[in-house]
């Protein structure tokens, strides 16, 4: 995980436990899918792929990753931990 330390103590224990009864069921549901992206992002970067197959966030929707292979050419796909869906080749 990415995520070393917290300076927010709330915010560790809902990561920890996935709960924390001063935050409500809406927020704290955001707050989790934030933290799991920042998770799918550590491990994607941990790939250590060379810099001609460029890693990059596709904002067209959430989860939604795009691996540059040539010219115009991408491969996306969506990323729902623990697994990779939906590959494309754009």
């Amino acid at each position: 995980m990415a995520i070393l330390s917290f300076a927010d103590n709330r915010l560790e224990h809902l990561y920890r436990t996935e709960e924390c009864p001063d935050i409500g069921a809406d927020l704290r549901a955001r707050i989790l899918l934030a933290l799991d992206r920042l998770n799918v992002v550590s491990h994607l970067q941990e790939l250590k792929l060379p810099r001609s197959l460029r890693l990059s966030k596709d904002h067209r929707e959430p989860n939604r990753f795009r691996i540059h292979v040539k010219d115009a050419t991408w491969i996306s796909f969506v990323w729902q931990h623990p697994d990779c869906l939906e590959v494309r080749l754009e």
